[in-house]
């Protein structure tokens, strides 16, 4: 009898771990921000990202990858990502956000780049399944505000 108690626990706590994940409120605000970045919308990005702001990628090549300390870095990187990774702004436009659920296993890679940010913000990972590529995101919510974007790339082969 404690055994199965135990084994319920631990399946609860299992959950509730995804059930954070998967909170709509909390993807609903990554869905919405990923599209002020896709757009270019400035304002809109100073006012639903907090500073500092993370951005990382699983990429061999780094072009973007930055922590943005003021408007104005947040700017630069805004720039910087809408003209260097047109892949990603094509399927943030054409894709749906999806959350990160079993059977999607959440990438190792991006856990790894979670853990060297400081911060005491909420993780919710995300996807997109796009044509020929898979965009796994990690966002660290403070608030309503994003306050880390991290990216792993998947591409298909051929």
């Amino acid at each position: 009898m404690l055994r199965a108690l135990v084994i319920l626990l631990g399946v609860a706590t299992s959950l509730a771990g995804v059930q954070a994940k998967t909170d709509p409120a909390a993807l609903e605000i990554a869905r919405s921000w990923l599209r002020v970045v896709e757009r270019g919308d400035v304002q809109a990005l100073a006012k639903s990202t907090a500073v500092p702001f993370t951005y990382a990628t699983t990429n061999k090549v780094k072009r973007c990858e930055r922590s943005a300390s003021s408007e104005r870095d947040l700017l630069s990187w805004l720039t910087c990502i809408r003209k260097n990774d047109k892949v990603l702004m094509e399927e943030i436009r054409q894709g749906e956000v999806v959350p990160s659920d079993p059977p999607n296993v959440e990438s190792k890679a991006l856990r790894a780049l979670a853990s060297k940010i400081p911060g005491a913000g909420k993780w919710i990972e995300a996807y997109i399944n796009g044509d020929g590529v898979t965009f796994t995101f990690r966002f660290m919510l403070i608030g309503g505000s994003v306050a880390a974007l991290l990216v792993d790339a998947e591409f298909e082969n051929g």
